[in-house]
């Protein structure tokens, strides 16, 4: 069962956070640049400029490409000139409630991933619900099997390449089964290690 601690709707809610306070600096930039008044149209325009360079749908993006995009808008918008604009256009707010969705978002996020390494980390190891999971595949075998029987030519490249695929796993199985007697066989007859 996954991790029970976090809450996924909250992530959720904050990913569409961080989404509308990145359309709400974009889509107010960009009216300003085509907006009539031209001192600060031009203004805007060098800022939308940026959001054009790394993407207009950024929020759209998954996780790693829009944190990614993201923090290389923020790191030109914090260039001291970009700034200044900001505050000429009397903007900075939006930015700045950007930024802190982005911040919130991230460090969510971080706490999902670790809940999901620690659930993964705690969980048994695949070799230990081989008991519950042998069964099932023998059956799910022996019905492919049975419908090979019976419908040779729909289930004949099933049922071969299922055979090959087991054959395989059963040597491999082998292999190390051998070389874990033999490491073990050299360990007993090697002795006890001097120091």
């Amino acid at each position: 069962m996954p991790p029970k601690h976090f809450e996924f709707e909250k992530l959720i809610l904050l990913d569409k956070q961080h989404g509308r306070a990145f359309m709400a600096l974009r889509d107010i930039l960009h009216g300003m640049s085509i907006s009539l008044i031209e001192e600060r149209g031009l203004k805007a325009a060098k800022l939308y400029a940026i959001i054009d360079k790394y993407g207009t749908q950024t929020y759209r993006l998954n996780y790693k490409a829009g944190t990614a995009m993201l923090i290389s808008l923020f790191t030109e918008f914090d260039q001291p000139d970009n700034l200044k604009l900001l505050a000429e256009l009397n903007i900075a707010i939006y930015y700045e409630s950007l930024i802190a969705a982005q911040k919130e978002f991230h460090l969510v996020s971080g706490q999902k991933s670790q809940e999901k390494t620690a659930y993964t980390n705690e969980n048994e190891a695949a070799t230990q619900i081989l008991e519950e999971l042998f069964p099932e595949l023998i059956s799910l075998v022996a019905m492919i099997q049975l419908n090979y029987q019976f419908e040779p030519g729909k289930y004949g490249t099933v049922y071969n390449e299922m055979v090959t695929y087991i054959t395989d796993v059963n040597a491999i199985a082998r292999a190390r089964h051998t070389r874990k007697q033999s490491n073990d066989h050299v360990s007993e007859t090697a002795g006890p290690v001097k120091s």
